[in-house]
């Protein structure tokens, strides 16, 4: 499965692809960052961080969280109704923090949240990724 960071890559590579002719000068200097920065980010040289995608998010007027979302996989984990069918604790638990994450100013990153519940970045990622199965005592760090 592929990194938030590898996700954020593929979509920023995508808006870039689809409003900047594929050209990333036209983005950077739109975006008022330098073509550096964003050829690096491109490249997967440099990690887009949680701030980072937030801006780039408003600046393209995506909805928030809409870089995170894998958009080119063949089943992408949208934030949607869940299907009883396939329901389950772990999509159950990405859905509800992946919509309180996007309703919650001071807690919309995963290094916030992180922080704020005590455990690690890569902790909250795998849950809002649905990845490896999640722990009551992780629930209960974060609620």
């Amino acid at each position: 499965m592929k990194s938030i960071y590898d996700i954020r890559r593929d979509n920023l590579n995508e808006i870039i692809r689809q409003n900047f002719d594929n050209t990333q000068l036209r983005f950077a200097e739109r975006i008022k960052k330098s073509q550096n920065l964003v050829n690096r980010w491109c490249k997967g040289t440099k990690n887009i961080g949680g701030n980072a995608a937030r801006e780039i998010e408003a600046f393209a007027r995506k909805e928030r969280f809409w870089l995170d979302i894998d958009h080119m996989s063949d089943a992408p984990a949208q934030l949607g109704l869940l299907n009883p069918d396939e329901w389950s604790v772990e999509k159950q638990a990405s859905f509800t923090l992946g919509l309180w994450m996007g309703s919650h100013p001071t807690l919309n990153s995963e290094k916030k949240v992180s922080d704020a519940a005590g455990i690690g970045q890569a902790t909250v990622n795998r849950i809002l990724n649905c990845d490896g199965s999640t722990s009551i005592g992780v629930l209960h760090a974060i609620a």
